[in-house]
Formats: C-alpha cells, structure tokens, sequence
C-alpha cells in the first residue's frame, strides 16, 4: 500500500540524514561526542521502534479487506501518530546539544534543519492525507499513490544538504555506542 511505502520513505530519510552526519543534532550546549551520540541515538532508536509498530497498523491483508472510508481512518491514525514521533524526535534532536567536535555546530544545524524538513513534510502530507477521497476504492488508491508521490518528492533533496559533512571523532563515538550498534541491526 502507497500509505506503508510512504512511512517507510520518511524514517529512511530521518535515519539516513542523521547517520550521514555522523549521528549528528540541533542545540545550543556543547556536550561530548560519547554524550551527544548517545542521546541521538537512543532517540533515533525509540522513534524507529515507534514507528515500526505504526507501520504494522498499516498491514495489506487489512487496507485490501477495507472500505475506503476504514482505510483512510486507518492511514490518517498512523499518519497522526508518525508526525507526533518525528515531533518528538525532533525535540531530543535538539536537547542532544552541540557535540564538541570539529563543525559541530555546522552538523548541528544541517541535522536539525534536515529534520525540521522531514517534520514539515509530513505536515503537508498528513493534510493530504486527510484529504483523500473515499467516494470509490479506484478514487481512494489514486489519491494515495498522488500523496505518496508527492511526499517522496518532496523529501528527495532533504539528504542533498549533508553530503559532505562528517566527523571522525562522532563516528568513532558512534562505533562504541551500544545504542548506535543496534541501530545498525535494525
């Protein structure tokens, strides 16, 4: 379903953007590297725990057997939820703080602007979302697939602003952070 492709779209993007940057965030207090990573970490990991139990609600055998109106309530459900966990992931982003490296101030910036992107897409896409017609299945599927695609599109360029940036010494951090290592598995 468009709806389960979409979320999953956006916690790629939010985890790729915060992993190319060495797991970096938004703040103003400058905090170790070990602290910082830490911080962003178990956030990224509680929020891709969230996120995977939104998607489950989002399941094919369950929107296939709905009407459009079941399916719109269901996909505007998850969607709600999802924006409350970018939110929320925003928001320890931020608390992270600074991390004590070279540009780290610059990685703190470019993540928290990548993210507070990805929060205002899902904004719009959850307007879309509530949107959608429900006159026909056909109207309903056609509807979604638009929303989907514009999302994806408007999400394409937001890791574009971080190549580029990295940190030897928050990657290193990273590579000692249980929390960090089990984002790897996940």
């Amino acid at each position: 379903m468009a709806g389960r492709r979409i979320v999953e779209r956006i916690v790629v993007v939010a985890v790729v953007a915060a992993l190319l940057a060495g797991c970096g965030g938004g703040g103003s207090s400058k905090v170790s590297s070990s602290a910082y990573i830490k911080s962003v970490c178990t956030a990224i990991g509680g929020f891709l725990h969230s996120v995977k139990a939104r998607q489950s609600q989002l399941n094919p055998a369950t929107l296939t057997h709905a009407t459009p109106v079941q399916g719109k309530q269901l996909i505007v459900g998850v969607v709600s939820g999802f924006a409350s966990d970018v939110a929320k992931l925003v928001s320890q982003i931020k608390a992270a703080g600074v991390p004590d490296v070279n540009n780290g101030q610059q990685i703190s910036t470019a993540i928290q602007t990548a993210l507070t992107r990805v929060q205002s897409s899902v904004a719009t896409f959850q307007t879309q979302v509530n949107q959608l017609p429900t006159s026909s299945p056909t109207a309903f599927s056609a509807g979604a697939k638009s929303v989907a695609t514009a999302l994806q599109q408007s999400l394409s360029g937001i890791t574009s602003s971080l190549s580029g940036l990295s940190s030897p010494q928050l990657q290193q951090a990273a590579s000692k952070e249980p929390a960090c290592q089990s984002l790897s598995s996940a």
